[in-house]
């Protein structure tokens, strides 16, 4: 990672984070894709913010259930995606996790690691 790679990463990681921390029952896909914006927005990044931030999970991998201000529940899956694209930079981030809705919040699925350090000492072995 570059200094300005790591920089928009981390910006990214932490809009995936707060996005998830919204999630739980009767909590929207809504309130999750603000909080993507709104962590891009502090940043003055919002424009490079590329489409919505997840979608839900269902008998297909994207569900084309697009319903925002439905509430989640228990057992809803889904994934939790921010993707900023800085085309004049040749910069494109994109962390995806899926997320189930569980009776008192959510749990993150398991996943391959997604922090820096974690992401460079795989690829140095």
């Amino acid at each position: 990672f570059s200094n300005r790679q790591k920089e928009l990463y981390n910006i990214v990681l932490e809009a995936q984070k707060r996005s998830i921390a919204t999630m739980r029952p009767g909590s929207t896909q809504l309130e999750a894709h603000k909080a993507v914006y709104d962590t891009f927005d502090e940043y003055g990044l919002a424009q490079y913010g590329y489409g919505t931030c997840g979608h839900p999970v269902g008998l297909n991998i994207h569900d084309a259930t697009r319903n925002w201000d439905q509430p989640l529940k228990p057992g809803c899956v889904l994934v939790i995606e921010p993707f900023l694209m800085l085309n004049e930079e040749g910069i494109g981030i994109r962390i995806e996790s899926g997320v189930l809705i569980t009776e008192d919040g959510n749990e993150v699925l398991p996943e391959p690691p997604k922090e820096i350090e974690e992401i460079e000492a795989v690829c140095q072995g």
